[in-house]
């Protein structure tokens, strides 16, 4: 019974060392958490990291919905990363996820910091709100061992896609041009 105690302890201190280090480990975002762009414009949705120690590699799954609002044009690394090696997503515009999205280092050691590990540019094409988030999230140093994540929610972005100024200027205009025209066919 003695030795089992003593096993019991060891599990528990280990458990919590390992709650710890997944508690003290980095923070993966997505930026901008809020934006607003007009129709017909691209912008940039960035995987930001920060705490990470000897990153070196990484792969992500991520979703956006509606997926009919806005077009991926480009996957690419972000500074952070600059030399690495990227394997583009694969899109499944419908469903609005972009699947395996990975970068890999080459050389012997990983990077650290804060800083943008990816990028993904889109075109907005219809007036609404858009929620992209992380569905998957993969870290790996550079012996291949996994780094945990402390954030739970991977912070999530959303970007609100609004009528470009022209197109809202002319409709402010055409609601003040008819209420003008139906007040003087009007009988006094």
């Amino acid at each position: 019974m003695h030795t089992f105690h003593k096993f019991a302890a060891a599990a528990a201190l280990l458990a919590a060392g390992l709650a710890q280090a997944q508690v003290a480990g980095p923070s993966i975002t997505l930026s901008p958490s809020a934006a607003m762009v007009n129709v017909g414009s691209n912008f940039t949705v960035n995987i930001n990291i920060t705490g990470v120690t000897d990153l070196y590699g990484w792969e992500v799954d991520l979703g956006f919905s509606p997926a009919a609002r806005v077009s991926l044009t480009n996957q690419a690394i972000g500074p952070l990363f600059t030399g690495a090696l990227l394997v583009p997503g694969t899109l499944n515009a419908g469903a609005g996820t972009l699947t395996n999205m990975a970068a890999t280092l080459i050389g012997p050691t990983g990077v650290n910091g804060p800083g943008t590990i990816g990028a993904l540019t889109f075109n907005a094409l219809s007036v609404g709100q858009v929620n992209f988030s992380f569905a998957r999230v993969l870290l790996l140093n550079s012996n291949l061992d996994q780094i945990f994540i402390s954030n739970a929610n991977w912070n999530p972005g959303q970007v609100t896609i609004v009528p470009e100024p022209a197109t809202a200027l002319l409709t402010v205009l055409g609601i003040a041009l008819t209420a003008a025209a139906v007040r003087r066919r009007k009988p006094a």
